[in-house]
């Protein structure tokens, strides 16, 4: 078997999830004190996590 073989369907939903809210929670935060670059790049790692709940 070759490649990673955890990937991305060996992780629950959950965590997920959660993963994608505490990205965009601090995205939130970074965009409201003005760190636009860091904040958009953590938006868009949100929805890329969020992207695995998809089924």
């Amino acid at each position: 078997m070759g490649g990673w073989g955890f990937g991305a369907a060996g992780i629950p939903g959950g965590a997920w999830a959660g993963l994608s809210a505490i990205l965009m929670v601090v995205a939130i935060v970074l965009l409201a004190t003005d760190y636009t670059g860091y904040g958009a790049l953590l938006v868009v790692l949100a929805f890329a996590a969020a992207v695995n709940l998809v089924p």
